[in-house]
């Protein structure tokens, strides 16, 4: 059917994505690193990205994070030799509710930039299948 990348650092959580995906019959690429999912994106055609906002480099503090894949992706054309993925690439942004004190919502923010759909963690499967499903007939 589709080949997905998914950017997600946790194990647990990259396993449940992934062997989902599988099950709907798509084939799948993990990373958990933004270095290792911009490789992919840039050297395999892909159908869509799932990607978390809170994601790192290599569980380094850095000062980007999964909305910066979002958007590489996004302005990918904009820039001479940059990304060679298609900016039209539907995204998917996951992650966890933001907390009461957040001064703005990491999903929004996601939305905002350019995320095709996104999910809260933890992710529910029939979501999932329902949100992929929808960015992929986009």
């Amino acid at each position: 059917m589709s080949r997905i990348v998914i950017l997600e650092e946790d194990i647990s959580i990259s396993e449940a994505l992934v062997n989902t995906l599988v099950s709907m019959g798509h084939t799948v690429d993990c990373v958990d690193s933004i270095p290792g999912c911009l490789t992919i994106l840039n050297d395999t055609e892909c159908d869509l990205l799932i990607t978390d906002f809170f994601a790192t480099s290599r569980g380094k503090v850095m000062p980007i994070s999964g909305a910066s894949v979002i958007i590489a992706v996004r302005f990918c054309n904009s820039v001479e030799n940059g990304l060679n993925c298609d900016p039209a690439l539907p995204i998917i942004a996951i992650s966890e509710r933001a907390s009461a004190n957040a001064v703005a919502d990491p999903l929004e923010l996601c939305k905002t930039l350019g995320a095709t759909g996104t999910i809260q963690k933890p992710v529910n499967v029939s979501e999932l299948r329902r949100v992929v499903d929808k960015a992929l007939c986009a």
